[in-house]
């Protein structure tokens, strides 16, 4: 594998001027390098254009490369400090467990749901020691007033090319003033609440400012989710084995879709079958509801999207649709390979590792045993991207017929 850079020559031809290795994978992702390409001789001219490529082994969902503050300058001494401040993470979702889930869920289970601490991450491009004086947290319902009062992170002098993480308590006040706010808001269909961290910083580099604001979005809807949306990679399920993602259920109510991301990586698994699985009753060899021989769908060669989930409707084997009821308490929702295959030729499901906190949420269960584990440390830290759909609505299943592309006509 290989990260490679080109610039265009006066011809309109690309020429590569810097190739970076690959690296052998590994489970933590390592720190950014520094590298600078002068832009001499033949390409200082008007149109001047430079390009990044990179080459696969295409061996699985390991050559990635991730690329930042792409800068051209015109001075000739390569500097890898910048006049700025950035944040590196986005903000926290405001539910301690999910990164969403039904709001007659949370309802009445507040106080042990909603997020307590804010996280930040910050990181000092400045050939100087800098302070964060003015650094604020705003949380709202979007569509509606402001909920959450602003208070300020908490305040750091951070040395040059510096990673700093703080983490802040809310209020108490501020907290239980929120909590009073929401605990009388009608059970509806769907609520989204903006979590915003703001800093200033003087003296930044032009555009500098736009790390200087960050937001994410918590749903409340009809599903539950460990996951942010995004796979950076996938695990598969293949020679039997059971895999399982564990959700809790604070009210009765009842299961009538599942939703899963396959992404569409090397190899095609169209051909490939799935069985769904559900335990209501705790993890053993006997769930209350299965589904065999599933077919897979690439929702992104229907729809312009790479992070879709298909949706899988609770059926029986004749199409009849088969909701079932959630007691109070935990439950799962698992996967197992239904068709033989090997490596990238099984099916995939997506997995999510910028949420490591839901590692704990998975196991799964090798061929011949009675015991359930959690995913072994070979598997990065991770949500699985599994989702629940509950409630006294059937969502809308996705299937090839649901996703043809009507024509466009000028």
């Amino acid at each position: 594998d290989a990260f490679v850079i080109e610039f265009k020559n006066p011809a309109g031809r690309w020429t590569e001027v810097k190739r970076i290795d690959g690296i052998s994978p590994v489970l933590q992702s390592p720190p950014f390098d520094f590298y600078s390409v002068p832009v001499t001789g033949q390409y200082l001219y008007r149109g001047f254009q430079f390009r990044f490529r990179n080459i696969s082994s295409r061996t699985g969902i390991l050559d990635l490369w991730h690329l930042d503050y792409v800068r051209l300058e015109s001075d000739n001494i390569p500097d890898r400090t910048a006049a700025d401040v950035a944040f590196t993470q986005l903000p926290d979702y405001i539910l301690k467990q999910y990164t969403s889930m039904p709001w007659a869920h949370f309802h009445e289970n507040e106080d042990k749901l909603l997020f307590d601490t804010v996280h930040v991450g910050l990181y000092n491009h400045f050939d100087e020691t800098r302070s964060i004086t003015d650094s604020r947290v705003i949380l709202e319902r979007i569509g509606a007033p402001l909920f959450l009062p602003r208070f300020e992170l908490a305040t750091t002098n951070i040395e040059p090319a510096e990673f700093v993480e703080n983490a802040r308590f809310i209020p108490d006040d501020i907290r239980f003033g929120f909590l009073e706010k929401i605990i009388n808001i009608a059970d509806p269909q769907r609520y989204e609440f903006d979590l915003t961290y703001t800093l200033s910083i003087s003296n930044q580099t032009p555009g500098a400012e736009d790390n200087d604001r960050v937001s994410r979005i918590t749903v409340f809807d009809n599903y539950f989710a460990h996951d942010d949306g995004s796979a950076e990679t996938a695990i598969i399920a293949p020679d039997d084995t059971e895999v399982a993602v564990e959700f809790e259920s604070f009210i009765e109510d009842t299961l009538r879709a599942i939703r899963i991301h396959i992404p569409h990586a090397n190899a095609n698994v169209l051909n490939q079958r799935l069985n769904l699985k559900v335990w209501t009753e705790g993890l053993d060899k006997t769930p209350e509801y299965q589904f065999m021989n599933l077919e897979p769908v690439y929702v992104d060669e229907y729809r312009d999207t790479l992070q879709a989930f298909i949706t899988y409707l609770l059926e029986d084997e004749n199409g009849k649709l088969t909701p079932l009821p959630l007691p109070k308490g935990k439950f799962y929702i698992g996967w197992q390979q239904a068709s033989r295959c090997q490596g990238t030729q099984c099916i995939p499901v997506g997995l999510d590792k910028n949420s490591p906190g839901a590692a704990q949420y998975s196991y799964r269960r090798l061929p011949e045993s009675d015991v359930w584990e959690l995913l072994p440390n070979s598997v990065p830290a991770g949500a699985l991207m599994i989702r629940p759909v509950v409630g006294s609505e059937t969502p809308t299943a996705t299937g090839v017929e649901s996703l043809q592309i009507t024509g466009l006509s000028i």
